[in-house]
């Protein structure tokens, strides 16, 4: 009665040695109508009938298996084909029935439909190949029994080289008895863990390749007990992108400390505030001792700047110029500080500003050093300027860059008149050359620090003029000449005299040689030291 009603097939056959049918069949339940398709009168009067109806792909698998039948040890899941085309899977299992003398003489068996199962493992199958990442699945003992193909191109094995085989071989050798140990752990309290929670994983490549995996575990129940899959991911090129990320954020930490620079965001939604370490430190607070907001940042800078700077802060936030400014920051301890701020904003669809981030820069030293230049300058230009000397600064090829109040005075002209053009201008023509050597020789030879020369000048009323100049080049910090600065003075009544000197004594030697009478000069002692011509003619001798 109970053979009757189930949806599985229950069948009893005489023992034989027929390997299609091992002896008569005694009874085969209602079911088999439904799943074969065919009566059950047909399978009494041909007890090989069955057999008809094996799929061909499967026909070969379960011939052979066929001599297990008659011992009742046949196992088989194969494909079935209706009449009208339609196919099934079907289990099948048989077990042996003994007489009284413990000989097998009937053998009983059930067949189960497993087409839906099948149908279900086949889109089971469909999901777990259409995965992006590798699927590997184990059993309970760990070994495994399904693989996609994702797995195989990532681990380098084929299918059949990992079925049956323990997860371990797909882990280095020197991680796997943890990693068996975690298996088990796992197995005990069996529950869904998500990709990267919290361990080092690394998986191991058929060419002993080890790389960084990241996996998410999940328990399967099913009717052969539960299994255990695991989606593993190659997170190779993200570690290689987080040590970059790591790099870079180490130097740009460097490069802040070095540069006193620090790093700040502010959600403008939100009102969040963000400061990096090194904002504490230039505002001289203890490293994250206060929550960063807006307002503690405003009660920093000095009062006479506030203003200043929150319009400079509007200003970014209304238009789509970027943040900049720089102002005194008060420290705890009262000193004070400079800082320079800039940032950007980051803008909804609307254009309304929704975050800005930007930097924080100790600029104390570089003010230092700014003020320290200038006092400087003031002190090079006082001195400068109070010259009676010309002092100019040149480029090599002679354009003024810099001319005191005296050389304004002395050519008559403003210094934004003379700055920018070149002082060869106010050169004669005919000396032009020999000038331009003198530069040359400075500004070319390495071991030419200085010259000293004298040329004509052209004078604001057009006469020529004479003066002496002391140029010095001026280098950079790669050795090359920049500039060259000169110190000058008018020396043209220095030379008039000279002239003036040369030209009497010519006038007086014209009168001496010319006379007939002996002249000469004589020191103290009789030591001549002029005779004209008519005293060398008068004695023989040469003047010599």
């Amino acid at each position: 009665q109970l053979a009757e009603n189930i949806a599985s097939v229950f069948f009893v056959t005489e023992r034989g040695s027929d390997e299609l049918a091992p002896g008569k069949i005694l009874y085969v339940s209602p079911a088999y109508e439904t799943i074969w398709g065919r009566s059950c009168e047909s399978l009494y009067q041909d007890a090989r009938s069955w057999f008809q109806a094996v799929h061909p792909k499967d026909r070969e698998r379960v011939q052979a298996a066929l001599s297990k039948l008659a011992t009742g040890e046949f196992d088989e899941e194969f494909q079935i084909i209706q009449p009208g085309g339609a196919v099934r899977w079907v289990h099948s299992r048989t077990f042996p029935v003994y007489n009284e003398h413990g000989e097998i003489y009937r053998v009983a068996g059930i067949v189960n439909d497993t087409t839906e199962r099948k149908q279900v493992e086949a889109k089971f199958r469909a999901l777990l190949e259409a995965a992006p990442d590798a699927m590997v699945i184990v059993d309970s003992q760990g070994e495994i029994v399904l693989v996609n193909s994702q797995a195989e191109k990532l681990f380098g094995y084929t299918r059949q080289e990992l079925l049956g085989k323990e997860v371990e071989v797909l882990v280095p050798e020197r991680l796997r008895d943890r990693h068996t140990a975690h298996r088990s752990n796992f197995a005990s309290r069996a529950q869904f863990r998500p990709m990267g929670a919290g361990l080092d994983l690394y998986g191991l490549r058929k060419n002993g390749d080890e790389f960084p995996v990241e996996i998410s575990l999940s328990p399967l129940q099913t009717e052969q007990g539960t299994l255990f899959s695991s989606a593993i991911r190659d997170i190779t090129e993200r570690k290689k992108a987080e040590e970059l990320l790591r790099d870079r954020e180490e130097r740009l930490r460097l490069a802040c400390e070095a540069g006193r620079m620090g790093v700040w965001d502010w959600n403008l939604v939100t009102g969040e505030v963000n400061w990096s370490k090194d904002i504490f430190s230039i505002l001289g607070l203890k490293p994250f001792s206060i929550q960063p907001n807006y307002r503690n940042w405003v009660e920093c800078i000095h009062p006479d700047d506030v203003s200043r700077v929150e319009e400079a802060i509007n200003a970014s936030l209304r238009g789509n110029e970027n943040y900049q400014s720089q102002y005194r920051i008060q420290l705890p301890d009262g000193t004070i500080h400079w800082a320079e701020g800039s940032g950007r904003c980051t803008r909804n669809e609307a254009g309304d500003c929704i975050a800005m981030e930007g930097l924080m820069i100790d600029i104390t030293e570089r003010k230092q050093a700014e003020d320290a230049l200038r006092e400087s300058e003031q002190r090079y230009r006082n001195v400068v300027e109070t010259q009676t000397e010309l002092i100019c600064r040149n480029l090599p090829d002679t354009t003024l860059t810099f001319v005191n109040d005296a050389y304004c005075r002395y050519f008559k002209r403003t210094r934004e008149q003379l700055i920018g053009s070149k002082f060869i201008d106010l050169i004669p023509e005919p000396v032009r050359p020999q000038v331009l050597q003198h530069i040359e020789a400075l500004t070319e030879h390495p071991h030419n620090e200085i010259s000293e020369h004298e040329h004509e000048v052209i004078l604001p009323d057009g006469s020529i003029g004479w003066h002496s100049w002391v140029n010095r080049k001026i280098l950079d910090s790669a050795g090359r000449v920049t500039e060259v600065q000169g110190i000058g003075r008018d020396i043209t009544a220095r030379k008039r005299a000279e002239n003036r000197l040369r030209e009497s004594e010519e006038r007086y030697r014209n009168v001496v040689e010319t006379q007939a009478e002996l002249i000469c000069r004589y020191e103290c002692d009789t030591t001549l030291t002029f005779v004209n011509d008519a005293y060398c003619r008068y004695f023989g001798k040469a003047r010599e």
